[in-house]
């Protein structure tokens, strides 16, 4: 089986503002690897929920994509953040969410049956978000920052590079 689709959750809430960004951001991710003849499967949620880890632990899943909407630490935080999602024992939740993580690590151990190597790699995309309150419509800040993003997109710059990652964890 062809192992090298990338499936992208994105998680918040249209109905509050600037959550709702994670989605739309996932969106612009999952239409700029199609435009670019590569396998991207798109699943919108409001959280993530253990229900996700058969998605996850799909065959043909090479990445998980976790994109998201964080807080803003300062108003001069403006950009999109990237990291890797290590798959570690998880510490059980005591929310109603859960972390991506423990989806990893639940897709694992419940249901793959491939051997570590071939495990999903993990990664987590944020994008600051500064009103939280009720609303459809993003904050002016958080619209241009993901307006931003969508053009990067749509002129071939990918998530790594759009993020700097390359740059910061070069050998």
């Amino acid at each position: 089986m062809n192992k090298d689709r990338k499936l992208v959750i994105a998680c918040g809430n249209s109905l509050r503002q600037d959550d709702g960004a994670g989605l739309l951001l996932a969106a612009g991710l999952a239409g700029y690897w199609q435009a670019r003849g590569l396998l991207a499967d798109h699943v919108q949620t409001q959280q993530l929920v253990p229900e996700l880890a058969l998605a996850i632990a799909k065959p043909a899943v090479a990445e998980v994509w976790f994109v998201d909407c964080r807080v803003a630490r300062a108003e001069d935080d403006r950009g999109l953040a990237l990291q890797p999602v290590l798959t570690g024992t998880p510490s059980p939740a005591l929310g109603h969410q859960l972390a991506p993580a423990t989806l990893l690590w639940y897709a694992r151990e419940l249901f793959d049956k491939r051997s570590p190597a071939e495990q999903p790699v993990g990664w987590q995309l944020t994008i600051p978000g500064f009103a939280f309150g009720h609303g459809e419509t993003l904050s002016p800040t958080c619209q241009a920052i993901l307006d931003d993003a969508l053009r990067q997109f749509q002129i071939g710059c990918g998530p790594f590079a759009l993020t700097g990652w390359e740059e910061r964890h070069r050998a």
